[in-house]
């Protein structure tokens, strides 16, 4: 298979970096041009791929910032410029932001569907704009200013609270049961065989269910059946630096109360 692969992308998910870094090396032997995505590792405190040409990571999904991202040559420079922000997409996704950041502070379902209908409405905009756009200056100040270091304390520990204090059930199991000090978590992610009654009931009693990655449309995801599992259980609740021991707490009576 490797001879016919000329560009491999390879990522991890929620903190973790998920993929098999034998076959990564390998490729890299062959020739193979490497890009890694470190969106999803992008607080965790290990060393980005070493076999990579490429790294490209984006802040949004840690920050809360409109936008934010780097993209990194190993070797060499880059032959192209950003080119100006596109202010409507820009307004769209600024907009998607604080309605979820009012949904999260009320509980209000209104403001829940409203940030998620503008924020993919923003993210199918920026697909057709399908370039490299400039970032804004309140994204970048909150970039440079950004305490990582207690914002990465106060995740392994929320996310080390809910593993130590959820309760155990067959029917709801963390997709990673375990942290190390290299990882930092950007959600607490898991399996549920009920997804949609978990996420009303979390929701009634106001804590924000996370679902992402709808399947594309293009995508016939029965052929694949691991990842039409993956794709119809998964589920994450907040575990950032927002929230504190008694936020956590709150997450666990909700599912001891399920």
């Amino acid at each position: 298979m490797i001879p016919q692969i000329s560009v491999l992308l390879v990522c991890g998910y929620y903190g973790y970096p998920t993929y098999d870094e034998n076959f990564v090396k390998k490729c890299k032997a062959s020739g193979v041009s490497v890009i890694v995505d470190t969106t999803h590792t992008a607080f965790s405190p290990l060393p980005a791929c070493p076999d990579s040409d490429y790294i490209a990571v984006s802040l949004r999904k840690w920050m809360g910032v409109a936008s934010g991202g780097l993209a990194i040559k190993r070797k060499g420079t880059f032959g192209v410029k950003p080119i100006p922000i596109n202010k409507e997409q820009f307004s769209l996704r600024d907009q998607a932001l604080q309605s979820r950041e009012t949904y999260e502070h009320t509980g209000n379902e209104d403001y829940n569907k409203e940030g998620n209908d503008v924020f993919w409405k923003a993210e199918f905009m920026l697909r057709e704009i399908f370039d490299i756009q400039e970032g804004d200056e309140a994204s970048l100040k909150t970039i440079l200013h950004y305490p990582f270091r207690d914002a990465i304390r106060k995740r392994q520990e929320n996310y080390h609270y809910l593993l130590e204090h959820l309760p155990e059930r067959s029917d709801i199991r963390p997709v990673f049961p375990y942290l190390s000090d290299d990882i930092c978590p950007m959600f607490f992610p898991f399996f549920v065989e009920n997804r949609d009654a978990l996420i009303k009931h979390l929701a009634d009693r106001h804590i924000p269910p996370k679902v992402y990655w709808p399947v594309p449309p293009f995508v016939k995801v029965e052929d694949y059946p691991g990842a039409q599992y993956i794709y119809s259980h998964i589920m994450s609740v907040s575990c950032d630096e927002r929230f504190n021991t008694d936020d956590m707490q709150k997450i666990v009576e909700a599912f001891e109360n399920y």
